[in-house]
């Protein structure tokens, strides 16, 4: 597998990143850790929150948990995939270490980029 390919802004600035998960404490973590490669333009603690709300802040990358009450990550990207934002490259991530919530599960078919 050769580099990971940097996600890039529409206007070349910062990429934009809108990340969802349950928990508000790895939320404020991920956001300090990305703030110098990454705009965050948003953060939803909730599926039905993020599908709301995502869409008026336009992200270049959505990073997304797998594992969250009411509707999990893969539902919410199913949601994703039917709205405006369908293209929009997403993130899974999980505690698990285990292909539990891997591609046969999700319906999503994971794609490498060279």
């Amino acid at each position: 597998m050769g580099p990971i390919p940097r996600v890039q802004s529409h206007s070349g600035a910062k990429p934009r990143v809108f990340l969802v998960d349950d928990h508000r404490q790895f939320l404020d973590a991920l956001s300090t850790m990305l703030i110098d490669d990454f705009d965050v333009v948003g953060a939803a603690t909730d599926a039905r929150q993020a599908l709301e709300t995502m869409g008026d802040a336009s992200p270049d990358i959505v990073v997304l948990d797998v594992e969250m009450p009411g509707l999990d990550g893969f539902e919410t990207l199913r949601g994703l995939k039917q709205s405006p934002l369908r293209a929009t490259p997403t993130v899974f991530l999980s505690m698990h270490d285990t292909d539990e919530f891997g591609p046969r599960r999700s319906g999503v078919v994971p794609r490498a980029t060279s």
